[in-house]
């Protein structure tokens, strides 16, 4: 447009008779640069409009989001597990597996370390602005590792078990089912947060990151010792979740973890669910909870 206008201020100027017809040219020139600009004016307010109406849609934000936590789990392209009968997906806008956990872990217990086993799902929930992230358990499974730290703790357990008292024993199985459940979701949501630090700060309104654990409640433990093998079959169809909020603390530059909340069904145990397998002694029907 500078070019145009120095063409106009060097043009030699028209013989008289041809003046009148310039003036109206410069008039009719300076009236298109006018309207060009208030367009290109109003289609950057209705840009601007439209991106303002995309952002504070409900939807389109956890859609991000939930693109952004996949792409930061590695977006699983492996075949996709079952779900769990617990597993509840009410309410959530979009799941989607993330991976399948096959580890070993320190529970607090010395040389004892647990091998834990579960399926990571992660959710998104968008309401009035508020994006909820959830980081799923599902399908987990906890037993003694096998490298022979554990080879005290597992007498106990033969000792008890050939001594007739299941009470204690299924009390210190459940007890070490809880530390290696509890270490597993602090070791998920401790990385989680922390990388996403800048979203789910403490006091945070918009974004909130929760952990969500299933359990079956009602199980009977299968139980092997020589080689020490364990698992749990249903035996009821109850289920337990627990929900706990994390937030990164810019103060203290670290994770912290709210208080769970535990919802849990009226549970009955009676069902008579499936047999152990052969070679593995069943320990009753239970209540299996938090």
């Amino acid at each position: 447009m500078k070019n145009l206008i120095s063409f106009f201020r060097h043009v030699t100027p028209p013989p008289p008779a041809n003046r009148h017809l310039s003036k109206i040219l410069f008039l009719a020139f300076f009236a298109f640069i006018v309207l060009w600009r208030c367009e290109k004016s109003s289609k950057i307010i209705g840009d601007h409009q439209q991106m303002q109406q995309t952002t504070t849609n409900d939807v389109l934000p956890a859609n991000r989001l939930l693109n952004d936590i996949k792409s930061y789990y590695g977006n699983n392209s492996g075949q996709i597990p079952t779900p769990s009968p617990c597993f509840d997906s009410t309410g959530k806008d979009n799941c989607a597996f993330v991976k399948q956990v096959d580890t070993i872990i320190d529970i607090g217990c010395g040389a004892c370390k647990a091998h834990v086993t579960y399926d990571l799902w992660v959710c998104s929930k968008a309401v009035n602005n508020v994006l909820t992230s959830y980081v799923v358990f599902d399908n987990f499974d906890a037993e003694p590792n096998d490298d022979g730290g554990c080879d005290s703790l597992l007498l106990s357990w033969k000792n008890l078990a050939d001594n007739g008292d299941t009470t204690t024993l299924l009390n210190t199985m459940e007890d070490f089912r809880r530390k290696a459940r509890d270490a597993s979701e602090w070791l998920e949501m401790e990385d989680f947060v922390t990388d996403f630090q800048t979203l789910f700060k403490c006091g945070n309104p918009n974004y909130i990151a929760v952990a969500e654990f299933y359990e079956a409640s009602c199980g009977r433990f299968c139980i092997r010792f020589l080689p020490f093998d364990s698992y749990i079959i249903a035996c009821g169809t109850a289920c337990c979740k627990r929900t706990t909020q994390y937030c990164w603390d810019v103060g203290q530059q670290k994770v912290l973890k709210g208080q769970p909340n535990i919802e849990t069904p009226s549970i009955s145990c009676n069902g008579p669910g499936m047999y152990c397998d052969e070679g593995y002694s069943s320990i009753g029907c239970f209540v299996h909870c938090f």
